[in-house]
Protein backbone atom coordinates (compact mmCIF):
# COMPACT_ATOMS: atom_id res chain seq x y z
CA UNK A 1 0.00 0.00 0.00
CA UNK A 2 1.14 3.53 -0.85
CA UNK A 3 -0.62 6.26 0.90
CA UNK A 4 -3.97 3.95 0.69
CA UNK A 5 -3.55 3.01 -3.13
CA UNK A 6 -3.43 -0.16 -3.38
CA UNK A 7 -0.47 -1.37 -6.76
CA UNK A 8 -0.79 -4.24 -7.88
CA UNK A 9 1.97 -5.16 -10.51
CA UNK A 10 3.14 -8.32 -12.11
CA UNK A 11 5.18 -9.70 -15.14
CA UNK A 12 3.20 -11.77 -17.40
CA UNK A 13 4.36 -14.78 -19.96
CA UNK A 14 3.42 -14.61 -23.31
CA UNK A 15 1.91 -16.73 -25.85
CA UNK A 16 4.66 -18.64 -28.14
CA UNK A 17 4.61 -16.07 -30.86
CA UNK A 18 6.09 -13.45 -28.30
CA UNK A 19 9.10 -12.39 -27.36
CA UNK A 20 8.99 -10.27 -25.03
CA UNK A 21 7.90 -9.46 -21.73
CA UNK A 22 4.62 -7.22 -21.28
CA UNK A 23 4.11 -5.56 -18.04
CA UNK A 24 0.75 -5.33 -15.96
CA UNK A 25 0.27 -3.08 -13.50
CA UNK A 26 -2.93 -1.97 -12.04
CA UNK A 27 -3.54 1.15 -9.82
CA UNK A 28 -6.73 2.19 -8.20
CA UNK A 29 -6.40 6.23 -9.04
CA UNK A 30 -8.24 8.56 -11.26
CA UNK A 31 -6.29 10.18 -13.89
CA UNK A 32 -7.87 14.05 -13.19
CA UNK A 33 -4.82 15.57 -15.46
CA UNK A 34 -7.09 14.51 -19.22
CA UNK A 35 -9.68 17.55 -19.19
CA UNK A 36 -10.08 17.10 -23.06
CA UNK A 37 -11.80 13.53 -22.11
CA UNK A 38 -14.95 12.86 -20.24
CA UNK A 39 -16.96 15.10 -22.43
CA UNK A 40 -19.79 12.81 -22.11
CA UNK A 41 -21.36 9.25 -23.12
CA UNK A 42 -22.17 8.36 -26.15
CA UNK A 43 -20.53 7.82 -29.86
CA UNK A 44 -21.04 8.34 -33.67
CA UNK A 45 -22.89 5.96 -35.12
CA UNK A 46 -23.94 4.51 -38.60
CA UNK A 47 -25.80 7.35 -39.57
CA UNK A 48 -23.44 10.09 -37.94
CA UNK A 49 -26.27 10.92 -35.09
CA UNK A 50 -25.33 10.27 -31.46
CA UNK A 51 -25.89 6.67 -30.15
CA UNK A 52 -25.61 5.43 -26.39
CA UNK A 53 -25.79 2.10 -27.25
CA UNK A 54 -23.72 1.59 -30.21
CA UNK A 55 -25.01 -0.05 -33.44
CA UNK A 56 -28.31 -2.57 -32.53
CA UNK A 57 -28.53 -6.08 -34.36
CA UNK A 58 -31.28 -4.56 -36.55
CA UNK A 59 -29.09 -1.72 -37.68
CA UNK A 60 -26.23 -4.16 -38.27
CA UNK A 61 -28.17 -6.52 -39.72
CA UNK A 62 -30.13 -3.96 -42.51
CA UNK A 63 -27.11 -2.35 -43.10
CA UNK A 64 -25.10 -5.88 -43.92
CA UNK A 65 -28.09 -6.51 -46.24
CA UNK A 66 -28.09 -3.78 -48.26
CA UNK A 67 -24.58 -3.52 -48.71
CA UNK A 68 -24.98 -7.27 -50.10
CA UNK A 69 -27.63 -5.92 -52.46
CA UNK A 70 -25.47 -2.95 -53.91
CA UNK A 71 -22.79 -5.83 -54.70
CA UNK A 72 -24.80 -8.70 -56.00
CA UNK A 73 -24.01 -11.12 -52.85
CA UNK A 74 -26.82 -13.37 -52.02
CA UNK A 75 -28.40 -12.88 -48.67
CA UNK A 76 -27.16 -16.52 -47.32
CA UNK A 77 -23.92 -15.19 -47.56
CA UNK A 78 -24.52 -11.61 -46.18
CA UNK A 79 -25.84 -13.69 -42.61
CA UNK A 80 -23.10 -16.02 -42.10
CA UNK A 81 -21.31 -12.92 -42.61
CA UNK A 82 -22.95 -11.26 -39.94
CA UNK A 83 -23.08 -14.44 -37.89
CA UNK A 84 -18.65 -13.95 -38.11
CA UNK A 85 -18.93 -10.48 -37.16
CA UNK A 86 -17.88 -8.45 -34.31
CA UNK A 87 -18.14 -5.00 -32.99
CA UNK A 88 -15.08 -3.10 -32.11
CA UNK A 89 -14.82 1.16 -31.88
CA UNK A 90 -11.88 2.70 -34.10
CA UNK A 91 -10.45 5.57 -31.73
CA UNK A 92 -9.66 7.81 -34.60
CA UNK A 93 -8.54 11.42 -35.41
CA UNK A 94 -11.38 14.87 -35.79
CA UNK A 95 -9.99 15.34 -38.87
CA UNK A 96 -11.09 11.10 -39.99
CA UNK A 97 -14.46 12.00 -39.34
CA UNK A 98 -17.17 12.60 -41.81
CA UNK A 99 -18.37 16.17 -41.31
CA UNK A 100 -21.80 15.01 -39.81
CA UNK A 101 -19.88 12.75 -37.31
CA UNK A 102 -17.80 15.77 -36.42
CA UNK A 103 -20.80 17.96 -35.59
CA UNK A 104 -21.43 15.92 -32.65
CA UNK A 105 -18.16 13.85 -31.70
CA UNK A 106 -17.21 13.56 -28.01
CA UNK A 107 -13.56 12.33 -27.11
CA UNK A 108 -12.62 9.49 -25.68
CA UNK A 109 -8.95 9.35 -25.67
CA UNK A 110 -5.74 10.96 -26.23
CA UNK A 111 -2.52 10.04 -27.71
CA UNK A 112 1.02 10.42 -26.55
CA UNK A 113 1.47 13.66 -23.81
CA UNK A 114 2.51 12.88 -19.42
CA UNK A 115 0.45 10.64 -17.80
CA UNK A 116 -0.34 10.81 -14.37
CA UNK A 117 -0.10 8.86 -11.90
CA UNK A 118 -1.07 7.93 -8.23
CA UNK A 119 1.32 9.93 -5.60
CA UNK A 120 3.80 8.07 -4.74
CA UNK A 121 4.16 5.75 -7.22
CA UNK A 122 6.57 6.69 -10.32
CA UNK A 123 6.22 5.79 -13.95
CA UNK A 124 6.56 1.05 -14.65
CA UNK A 125 9.91 0.24 -15.02
CA UNK A 126 11.41 0.32 -18.60
CA UNK A 127 10.39 3.95 -19.41
CA UNK A 128 8.59 3.13 -21.88
CA UNK A 129 6.86 6.31 -23.28
CA UNK A 130 2.81 6.44 -23.43
CA UNK A 131 1.35 6.22 -26.51
CA UNK A 132 -2.46 5.86 -25.71
CA UNK A 133 -5.10 7.08 -22.81
CA UNK A 134 -8.72 6.05 -23.16
CA UNK A 135 -11.30 7.52 -20.66
CA UNK A 136 -13.17 4.71 -19.93
CA UNK A 137 -15.76 6.73 -18.80
CA UNK A 138 -16.26 8.36 -22.09
CA UNK A 139 -16.25 4.83 -24.18
CA UNK A 140 -19.72 3.94 -25.38
CA UNK A 141 -18.94 0.47 -23.67
CA UNK A 142 -22.45 -1.38 -24.87
CA UNK A 143 -20.70 -1.29 -28.78
CA UNK A 144 -18.27 -3.64 -27.56
CA UNK A 145 -18.70 -7.65 -26.53
CA UNK A 146 -15.68 -6.75 -24.35
CA UNK A 147 -15.87 -5.96 -20.85
CA UNK A 148 -13.78 -2.70 -19.85
CA UNK A 149 -13.63 -0.80 -16.71
CA UNK A 150 -16.78 1.52 -16.55
CA UNK A 151 -14.44 4.54 -15.13
CA UNK A 152 -11.03 5.71 -14.92
CA UNK A 153 -8.50 4.95 -18.03
CA UNK A 154 -6.70 3.18 -19.09
CA UNK A 155 -3.02 3.42 -19.66
CA UNK A 156 -0.49 1.68 -22.09
CA UNK A 157 3.12 2.61 -22.51
CA UNK A 158 5.42 0.97 -25.05
CA UNK A 159 7.78 1.38 -27.47
CA UNK A 160 6.30 1.71 -30.65
CA UNK A 161 9.39 2.34 -32.92
CA UNK A 162 11.09 -0.83 -32.16
CA UNK A 163 10.27 -4.00 -30.27
CA UNK A 164 10.13 -3.32 -26.50
CA UNK A 165 11.81 -5.24 -23.76
CA UNK A 166 8.98 -4.72 -21.62
CA UNK A 167 5.15 -2.84 -22.25
CA UNK A 168 2.88 -1.50 -19.76
CA UNK A 169 -0.89 -1.40 -19.61
CA UNK A 170 -2.53 0.66 -16.48
CA UNK A 171 -6.00 0.94 -15.33
CA UNK A 172 -6.00 3.81 -12.95
CA UNK A 173 -9.78 3.64 -11.21
CA UNK A 174 -11.56 7.05 -10.06
CA UNK A 175 -11.09 8.38 -6.55
CA UNK A 176 -7.46 8.85 -5.82
CA UNK A 177 -5.26 11.78 -6.40
CA UNK A 178 -2.50 11.69 -9.18
CA UNK A 179 -0.01 14.11 -10.53
CA UNK A 180 1.25 14.74 -13.85
CA UNK A 181 5.03 13.00 -13.78
CA UNK A 182 7.89 14.60 -16.01
CA UNK A 183 9.38 12.82 -18.64
CA UNK A 184 13.09 13.64 -17.18
CA UNK A 185 15.10 11.22 -15.19
CA UNK A 186 18.36 10.35 -13.93
CA UNK A 187 20.57 7.16 -15.77
CA UNK A 188 23.97 6.79 -14.51
CA UNK A 189 24.05 9.97 -13.08
CA UNK A 190 23.30 11.59 -15.82
CA UNK A 191 20.12 13.61 -16.90
CA UNK A 192 17.80 11.78 -19.66
CA UNK A 193 14.67 12.27 -21.34
CA UNK A 194 11.74 9.77 -22.35
CA UNK A 195 10.18 9.99 -25.45
CA UNK A 196 6.87 12.22 -25.01
CA UNK A 197 4.51 11.69 -28.71
CA UNK A 198 2.56 14.44 -29.35
CA UNK A 199 -1.07 15.39 -27.63
CA UNK A 200 -3.82 14.31 -30.50
CA UNK A 201 -7.66 13.82 -29.31
CA UNK A 202 -9.05 10.51 -30.52
CA UNK A 203 -13.13 9.81 -30.63
CA UNK A 204 -14.69 6.57 -30.68
CA UNK A 205 -16.43 5.60 -33.46
CA UNK A 206 -17.98 2.14 -33.21
CA UNK A 207 -17.52 -0.37 -36.03
CA UNK A 208 -17.90 -3.69 -37.28
CA UNK A 209 -15.40 -6.44 -37.91
CA UNK A 210 -15.50 -10.01 -39.93
CA UNK A 211 -13.88 -13.41 -38.75
CA UNK A 212 -11.08 -14.44 -41.02
CA UNK A 213 -12.99 -18.03 -41.45
CA UNK A 214 -16.29 -16.55 -42.21
CA UNK A 215 -15.84 -17.68 -46.30
CA UNK A 216 -14.83 -21.26 -45.20
CA UNK A 217 -18.98 -21.01 -44.26
CA UNK A 218 -21.29 -23.31 -47.05
CA UNK A 219 -23.33 -20.57 -48.72
CA UNK A 220 -20.10 -18.53 -48.96
CA UNK A 221 -18.14 -21.24 -49.72
CA UNK A 222 -20.48 -21.96 -52.59
CA UNK A 223 -20.72 -18.50 -53.76
CA UNK A 224 -16.90 -18.36 -53.98
CA UNK A 225 -16.92 -21.62 -56.40
CA UNK A 226 -19.90 -20.09 -58.59
CA UNK A 227 -17.54 -17.83 -60.46
CA UNK A 228 -13.57 -16.70 -61.15
CA UNK A 229 -14.30 -13.20 -59.95
CA UNK A 230 -15.89 -14.45 -56.05
CA UNK A 231 -12.91 -13.61 -54.30
CA UNK A 232 -13.01 -9.63 -55.64
CA UNK A 233 -16.90 -9.20 -54.78
CA UNK A 234 -16.66 -10.46 -51.65
CA UNK A 235 -13.42 -8.30 -50.85
CA UNK A 236 -15.45 -5.16 -52.07
CA UNK A 237 -18.34 -6.54 -49.81
CA UNK A 238 -16.54 -6.98 -46.74
CA UNK A 239 -14.45 -3.60 -47.22
CA UNK A 240 -18.19 -1.89 -48.07
CA UNK A 241 -19.81 -2.81 -44.71
CA UNK A 242 -16.61 -1.70 -43.02
CA UNK A 243 -16.94 1.28 -44.11
CA UNK A 244 -20.47 1.65 -43.41
CA UNK A 245 -20.49 0.43 -40.17
CA UNK A 246 -18.43 3.16 -39.08
CA UNK A 247 -20.44 5.57 -41.06
CA UNK A 248 -17.60 6.50 -43.25
CA UNK A 249 -15.05 7.58 -41.10
CA UNK A 250 -11.24 6.95 -42.38
CA UNK A 251 -10.25 4.61 -39.86
CA UNK A 252 -7.63 2.25 -41.33
CA UNK A 253 -4.46 3.71 -39.55
CA UNK A 254 -6.49 3.80 -35.95
CA UNK A 255 -6.56 2.79 -32.83
CA UNK A 256 -8.87 -0.22 -32.45
CA UNK A 257 -10.37 -1.65 -29.63
CA UNK A 258 -12.18 -5.36 -29.55
CA UNK A 259 -13.66 -6.72 -32.17
CA UNK A 260 -11.16 -9.29 -34.43
CA UNK A 261 -7.82 -7.71 -35.42
CA UNK A 262 -6.40 -6.82 -38.83
CA UNK A 263 -2.84 -7.99 -38.22
CA UNK A 264 -0.19 -7.93 -41.26
CA UNK A 265 0.97 -11.12 -39.89
CA UNK A 266 -0.45 -13.87 -38.22
CA UNK A 267 -3.59 -13.42 -36.04
CA UNK A 268 -3.23 -13.65 -31.82
CA UNK A 269 -6.42 -13.67 -31.06
CA UNK A 270 -7.04 -17.17 -32.13
CA UNK A 271 -8.83 -19.87 -29.76
CA UNK A 272 -9.65 -18.22 -26.60
CA UNK A 273 -7.36 -14.94 -26.41
CA UNK A 274 -9.45 -12.15 -28.11
CA UNK A 275 -8.29 -8.52 -28.87
CA UNK A 276 -8.82 -5.88 -26.47
CA UNK A 277 -6.45 -2.84 -28.58
CA UNK A 278 -4.86 -2.71 -31.55
CA UNK A 279 -2.61 0.44 -32.27
CA UNK A 280 -0.99 1.13 -35.74
CA UNK A 281 1.94 3.02 -34.95
CA UNK A 282 1.10 6.30 -37.20
CA UNK A 283 -1.71 6.89 -35.10
CA UNK A 284 0.87 8.05 -32.18
CA UNK A 285 3.47 9.15 -34.51
CA UNK A 286 2.89 9.65 -38.06
CA UNK A 287 6.31 8.70 -38.95
CA UNK A 288 5.90 4.78 -37.39
CA UNK A 289 5.27 1.84 -39.21
CA UNK A 290 4.15 -0.95 -36.83
CA UNK A 291 1.11 -2.61 -35.32
CA UNK A 292 0.74 -3.70 -31.50
CA UNK A 293 -1.82 -5.96 -30.58
CA UNK A 294 -2.88 -6.65 -27.22
CA UNK A 295 -4.90 -10.22 -26.87
CA UNK A 296 -6.44 -12.05 -23.46
CA UNK A 297 -9.32 -14.01 -22.87
CA UNK A 298 -12.71 -12.92 -22.04
CA UNK A 299 -12.83 -13.93 -19.14
CA UNK A 300 -9.13 -12.11 -18.16
CA UNK A 301 -9.98 -9.09 -19.58
CA UNK A 302 -13.38 -8.56 -17.59
CA UNK A 303 -12.31 -9.39 -14.39
CA UNK A 304 -9.44 -7.02 -14.61
CA UNK A 305 -6.33 -9.85 -15.18
CA UNK A 306 -4.47 -8.02 -16.87
CA UNK A 307 -1.14 -9.86 -16.02
CA UNK A 308 -2.52 -12.73 -17.96
CA UNK A 309 -3.01 -10.24 -21.26
CA UNK A 310 -0.34 -10.97 -24.37
CA UNK A 311 1.13 -8.91 -26.50
CA UNK A 312 2.79 -8.48 -30.16
CA UNK A 313 4.08 -6.30 -32.22
CA UNK A 314 4.46 -6.71 -36.08
CA UNK A 315 6.10 -4.41 -38.78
Amino acid sequence: MLGGVQVVAALGNLASRASRTWGIWAFTAPVPGLPLLGAGRGSVGVSGSRHDRGMSIPIVEGLVLRTAARHGVPGPVAQELLAGSRPCLHLVAFQDLTLAQQEVARPAARTGGLPSLPDGVDRPDGRAPLVLTVDCAALPREALDIALPSDGSLLFFTQIEYEPESSVVLHVAAGVRTTERSATYELGGEPAQIRVYQPDVLYPVPGLTVSPDWRDSPATSAFLDSGPDRDDILDDFEDAVRRAAAGGASHGVAVQLGGFSSPWQSAPDEGDLVLLAQMHGQSIDPDVYTQTLIVGTHEDIAGRRYEALEFEQQV
